[in-house]
C-alpha cells in the first residue's frame, strides 16, 4: 500500500487574495504529492511566481505553495491510502502530463470557476480538475460531478470526513529548493510567452482543437526532474 497526499496550502499571490474575497475560503489552489516527507508536489500552476499567466503542469515545493523566500507554509492535508496499483497508475500519469507538450493552464475555467463552475477546454486543466483527475482514479473516492466543476472547498468537503491528516504549518525548507521559480522574468519576454499561452486558448475555444504547432517548452523550461 502507498499514500497519496492532497494538499490545499495557503498561498499569498495576489491571485490567491482576491479568490478569497470572492469565494470567502481560505485556500484557492490544491496540489498532490506522493511524498511521505511533502517535500515536492505536482499541480497546474504557475511556473514563475512574477509570471501567473505563464504557468503550466509543474513539480512545486513548499515555497512555490507559499509564493515566498523561506516562508513556512499553513496547509491542510488529506492523506489518501491506495493499493500499489492504483498509485503506479496515478505516477503514470503524472509521467503522461511532463511529456505532453500540448498541454495549457485553463485559464478561461480558472476566472468562471467562482461564477459559473469552470469551463472545459479542450487538454486544458487548472489545479482543480486536475486533483479531480487524480482522485477520480481511487476507488473509494466518489467523484459526483463533473471534474473540471471542482473547487478547492470541494475537496475539502469530499475528504474531511474520512482523510484529514494535518492541519498547520509546515517549516520551510527553501535552503533545499533548486529551481527556477523565483527568477525574475524579463518584461519583454513574460509578455511574448503571456500572449503565445493566452492566444493559443482562444484558439482552442474557437475552434475545439487543438494548434498543431504549439508547444508549452517553447518559451519556458519546466524543470520536471
Amino acid at each position: 500500500m502507498k499514500n497519496v497526499y492532497v494538499v490545499l496550502p495557503k498561498s499569498n499571490t495576489l491571485i490567491s487574495k482576491i479568490s478569497k474575497m470572492v469565494t470567502h475560503y481560505e485556500y484557492s489552489h490544491i496540489t498532490i504529492s506522493l511524498d511521505d516527507n511533502l517535500n515536492e508536489f505536482y499541480s497546474f500552476s504557475r511556473i514563475y511566481n512574477d509570471a501567473p499567466i505563464i504557468s503550466g503542469f509543474v513539480k512545486e515545493y513548499r515555497s512555490h505553495l507559499a509564493s515566498k523566500k523561506g516562508v513556512d507554509l499553513k496547509c491542510k492535508i488529506f492523506k489518501i491510502e491506495v493499493s500499489d496499483d492504483v498509485y503506479n497508475d496515478i505516477k503514470n500519469y503524472i509521467t503522461d502530463l511532463k511529456n505532453d507538450n500540448k498541454l495549457l493552464f485553463n485559464y478561461l475555467s480558472m476566472l468562471l470557476l467562482p461564477i459559473v463552475g469552470g469551463v472545459k477546454v479542450i487538454k486544458s486543466y487548472n489545479c482543480c480538475h486536475f486533483v479531480a483527475e487524480v482522485l477520480n482514479k481511487i476507488p473509494k473516492i466518489n467523484m459526483n460531478k463533473k471534474l473540471y466543476k471542482y473547487k478547492p472547498k470541494d475537496f475539502d468537503l469530499l475528504l474531511s470526513d474520512r482523510f484529514l491528516y494535518f492541519e498547520g504549518v509546515l517549516k520551510s525548507n527553501y535552503k533545499k529548493y533548486k529551481g527556477i521559480y523565483f527568477n525574475k522574468v524579463n518584461f519583454i519576454y513574460k509578455i511574448r510567452c503571456s500572449f503565445y499561452f493566452i492566444n493559443e486558448v482562444i484558439y482552442r475555444i474557437i475552434f475545439k482543437k487543438v494548434r498543431k504547432k504549439f508547444d508549452n517548452k517553447k518559451y519556458i523550461k519546466l524543470l520536471l526532474k
